[in-house]
């Protein structure tokens, strides 16, 4: 989509900042819409085709084609092929970052992609993924995981966070003592207090989701499944492992 409402944008002689403020949105909004680092919602793509007189279908019909890069398929029939075109619309393709504690989360190079269901992004919520390069974070998460955060400050007991602490990207399980949110590093295994460390900088980046695995048949086909997260079962193992301290 993103090729498209650029093209659409400077073929109707339109600024960014014009398009914009039409649609009620930031500047830097809209220029990740068409840079495809984030999507609009099914009720901003309705406002774009009126905005800029095209068909809806025009709108979304060609994403299909090149997100999912259809050419790489063979249909029998063209019924399969309109198939294949609705499950696709179903589904959001996001990056995956590499996560590695010792630097913040470097979101200027890829290195996989994870589908998901577009539904979840209803509230205009965005999504990405980190990939677990080793053991570390075991028992709960084992290496090559592909973690699907969603992009929030907020969070609640026993959700998995990712933060940003002193400029180093962590994983956290969030404990709450007396209605005081403690945070239980999963690399390091030790509890932070932000009150009485008081970091120089924090930022809240997303919670866990979702877990993901893919497993390589004896074939060159790759078997893609889903793992929910168990975190009501970790954080009380991570309560005792606090307690024996």
């Amino acid at each position: 989509m993103k090729t498209n409402l650029q093209k659409l944008r400077i073929s109707k002689d339109k600024s960014l900042q014009e398009v914009a403020d039409y649609l009620g949105i930031s500047k830097q909004t809209l220029s990740n819409y068409e840079r495809g680092t984030r999507e609009p919602n099914i009720a901003t793509i309705k406002q774009l085709a009126v905005y800029y007189g095209v068909d809806l279908n025009q709108l979304l019909n060609f994403n299909l084609n090149d997100a999912q890069n259809i050419q790489d398929f063979k249909f029998d029939t063209f019924q399969e092929k309109l198939n294949y075109l609705f499950e696709s619309s179903k589904f959001k393709r996001i990056f995956v970052y590499k996560l590695d504690v010792a630097l913040p989360l470097d979101t200027n190079k890829h290195v996989d992609f994870e589908d998901i269901p577009r539904f979840w992004m209803n509230d205009n919520s965005d999504f990405f993924g980190i990939k677990l390069v080793d053991d570390q974070f075991s028992p709960l998460f084992l290496k090559d995981r592909n973690l699907i955060i969603k992009v929030t400050n907020s969070f609640t007991e026993n959700d998995i966070v990712v933060i940003n602490v002193d400029g180093k990207t962590n994983l956290f399980s969030v404990i709450l003592q007396k209605n005081i949110p403690l945070f239980y590093n999963l690399a390091s295994k030790n509890l932070m207090d932000i009150e009485e460390e008081n970091p120089k900088s924090i930022h809240f980046i997303g919670r866990v989701v979702e877990v993901r695995q893919k497993i390589s048949s004896h074939t060159e086909d790759s078997i893609d499944f889903s793992i929910l997260l168990t975190k009501e079962r970790y954080t009380i193992s991570a309560k005792r492992r606090i307690a024996k301290k």
